[in-house]
């Protein structure tokens, strides 16, 4: 008894540590959990630990386990557990669902976590989300597992976990320990928790202290504007040519169909000019979502100022009322990899592995003849770019167009083909051809191909006739659209943009009234093809950083309702005259990595006049990129100035020719010189025994001698993350 006692003590010790909510969450007994109409027992078929909960006799398919938390108004909560079926059924769906219960006798439900179509093969599945509180005072919180739609499938859970991720126990998101995070020290801004009114400019609108706040005493409303762009602000002291980073928690008081709520930043030069940069966007804020986080960074024009000034705006409406609270602006500095020394590191680190050579030798063969060549011949980081389908398929620039993308790319993705309101701009009329024979034709030269997109949910980008529709005739069509395209390019495709741009425009939830149908388009996809990765995609996320905070909840939220999210496209539209800067890239990057999936750079191009800083942009950006561990792949978005967007100042080649300017030439030393392996070892200076570093690819080893490539000794082999050995005995 005193064991155990002193058992259940060190557990509870051990979370209030970690900021751990749920006592007992590995279930090594029954303590604390409440089991209520039905029964749970021990089992010795576990995730970890000793032992599992059983769940059985459920008459509901709401009874599960449950246990009741200590939680806070208007805070956000991550919740982890892992679930396993026991009985056959043909697809049971299991939730961590969280009861809230108010001081006047209602409840609120809200899913944390889901797993769909589970299946009793399947085994052992993770469930993980977040929740957050509603910010009104809650008497009770209950977070409980639950089974449906068939009460009477029995389940197994273990190692469950609540942490907060507002304050407290949790990160606040994008604080972190990582490389190139920030921390809240040195917040440059004063009375940043908004206990008073003092410092905080108010000018033409009015300020008032509300006790409606995230923490502390006070938050700060702004009422009676006139203008959208106002809002509380302040002037702060920050250095040309460095980085911030910038948060703060935001309510919308007044109710509005949709909100989009910024911190935004006003350089004031020396010469009199502004310029603005959106620091932190949050799109669609609803009274109805309580307290939300503004999170992102900005970077100092290198130039002199006169002042800079950080305030808050909410848009389109002046009318809205809003609420402002925990203000930060901290330099992001220190630890990443901002150099291109540093850079160069982690390259290395994470894009190239050990080759291990053991060589021996008959009698008579001096070493000084002997020369080991290591040649890299494919990369297998994918580098490609977005073609333009017609230009492709007309053979423009007499093949020259086409001759370069099978040359130097080993990914593409169709620019424009594949998008809906181009394959079908009117209803029945459809052109699917266009796309096909750029894929079929890229791919007979190895080239893998991305999907790019099934739907887009800005407004403008919806065709006529689909904008006509409503309710199940909308659900219907583009159901119908997805299950048709995803059929003609089944086996051509690694992967698809779903839902495109979904931060920025959300059409279609709006139309539709649901505000979860992000979730049902993956899901449908998933279902039309399960074989092809589905992907978000979407700007001002590593480029800039004013929507990097809302991508990560974005995709944590996809990846939560397990509908097949397999990657995050990072656009990386980089503005005019915009020099990339690594330490801020790095730290976006960073952020985003907490979802714990893939990162692709899909959409890259930066944009110059001049071609030798357009160079020095591209190498800055693809260095960045290339040295992140979470960036698995890098597209531009077009290199001919004949067939990119933006003309000759994105463009890499130039002219019928396709001659490749001083940024071509730039990008194709990075890609197919110095980011490649070619290296000879003479063996009487590296001796028998000796290591290549090289990067990840196809590779040749020849073998000379006197000159002579002694062909019968060649060897081959790809190397990936593990080191390779090779082993040759030279002879004559």
């Amino acid at each position: 008894m005193a064991t155990a006692s002193f058992s259940s003590i060190l557990s509870l010790l051990l979370a209030v540590v970690s900021g751990e909510l749920l006592q007992n969450g590995g279930f090594e007994s029954l303590d604390h959990w409440v089991c209520g109409g039905f029964q749970c027992s021990l089992t010795s078929d576990k995730h970890s630990g000793q032992h599992g909960v059983k769940v059985t006799g459920r008459s509901q398919y709401y009874q599960g386990p449950g246990q009741y938390i200590q939680v806070t108004s208007g805070h956000t909560y991550k919740v982890s557990a892992w679930a396993k079926l026991l009985s056959d059924h043909s697809g049971q769906t299991v939730d961590l669902e969280v009861a809230f219960d108010f001081p006047d006798g209602t409840r609120d439900f809200q899913p944390a976590a889901i797993h769909d179509h589970a299946h009793t093969s399947e085994g052992w599945f993770h469930l993980q989300g977040t929740f957050t509180v509603p910010s009104k005072t809650v008497t009770k919180t209950l977070l409980y597992f639950q089974s449906r739609p068939d009460a009477s499938v029995n389940f197994i859970v273990d190692e469950a976990s609540v942490t907060d991720q507002s304050s407290g126990g949790g990160s606040t998101p994008g604080v972190g320990s990582q490389t190139g995070s920030h921390s809240t020290a040195g917040n440059l801004l004063q009375n940043p928790g908004f206990e008073s009114t003092s410092v905080w400019d108010c000018g033409g609108f009015h300020c008032s202290l509300s006790n409606d706040r995230h923490s502390g005493q006070h938050s700060l409303q702004a009422s009676g504007r006139s203008r959208y762009n106002q809002g509380p602000g302040q002037v702060v002291s920050v250095k040309p040519g460095h980085t911030y980073h910038v948060g703060a928690w935001a309510k919308i008081a007044s109710d509005y169909g949709g909100q989009t709520v910024d911190i935004e930043v006003a350089f004031h030069y020396q010469d009199g000019h502004y310029d603005f940069s959106a620091a932190a966007v949050h799109e669609n804020a609803r009274t109805s979502e309580g307290w939300f986080y503004l999170e992102g960074s900005f970077t100092v024009p290198s130039k002199p100022m006169h002042d800079v000034r950080l305030y808050f705006q909410s848009r389109p409406s002046a009318g809205v009322n809003f609420l402002v609270d925990e203000a930060s602006c901290t330099e992001l500095a220190g630890g990443g990899p901002v150099t291109t020394a540093s850079l160069n590191k982690a390259i290395d680190q994470h894009r190239k592995s050990n080759i291990n050579f053991h060589v021996t030798t008959v009698s008579g063969i001096n070493k000084a003849d002997v020369k080991i060549h290591v040649l890299q011949k494919k990369k297998s980081f994918p580098f490609g770019s977005a073609i333009n389908s017609w230009k492709y398929n007309e053979n423009a620039g007499g093949g020259k167009y086409r001759d370069f993308i099978h040359k130097h790319f080993n990914w593409a993705v169709p620019e424009n083909a594949l998008k809906w309101p181009v394959i079908e701009a009117q209803r029945g009329h459809k052109n699917y051809q266009t796309a096909l024979d750029m894929i079929h034709g890229v791919k007979s030269h190895g080239i893998k191909v991305r999907g790019h997109n099934l739907v887009w949910s800005k407004e403008r980008f919806v065709q006529d006739w689909v904008k006509a529709l409503s309710g199940n005739a909308l659900r219907t069509e583009v159901k119908q659209h997805i299950q048709e395209t995803m059929s003609k390019t089944r086996g051509l495709l690694e992967h698809w943009d779903v839902n495109n741009e979904n931060l920025h425009g959300t059409w279609f939830q709006d139309r539709l009234h649901d505000p979860n149908y992000d979730i049902e388009l993956f899901r449908e996809a998933h279902q039309a093809d399960p074989s092809v990765k589905l992907f978000l995609n979407d700007y001002n996320v590593v480029a800039t950083g004013a929507s990097t905070s809302a991508y990560l909840t974005q995709a944590q939220k996809i990846k939560g309702a397990n509908v097949g999210l397999s990657g995050m496209g990072v656009q990386c539209h980089f503005g005019n005259e915009h020099e990339p800067d690594p330490t801020a890239v790095w730290g976006r990057l960073d952020i985003l990595a907490k979802a714990g999936i893939p990162i692709w750079a899909t959409e890259l191009d930066v944009l110059s006049v001049d071609e030798n800083k357009r160079a020095t942009f591209y190498e800055k950006a693809l260095r960045a990129l290339y040295a992140h561990p979470a960036v698995k792949g890098i597209l531009f978005w077009g290199f001919w100035d004949q067939a990119h967007y933006a003309g000759t100042k994105a463009s890499m080649v130039q002219g019928g020719n396709l001659q490749p300017n001083a940024a071509g030439r730039r990008v194709l030393d990075l890609l197919e010189n110095q980011w490649m392996t070619d290296v000879t070892e003479t063996l009487s200076q590296s001796g028998n025994t000796f290591t290549v570093r090289g990067f990840h690819g196809d590779y040749e080893v020849h073998v000379m001698y006197q000159g002579r490539d002694l062909g019968s000794l060649k060897q081959t082999f790809t190397l990936g993350k593990a080191a390779h050995t090779v082993n040759i005995n030279v002879h004559t």
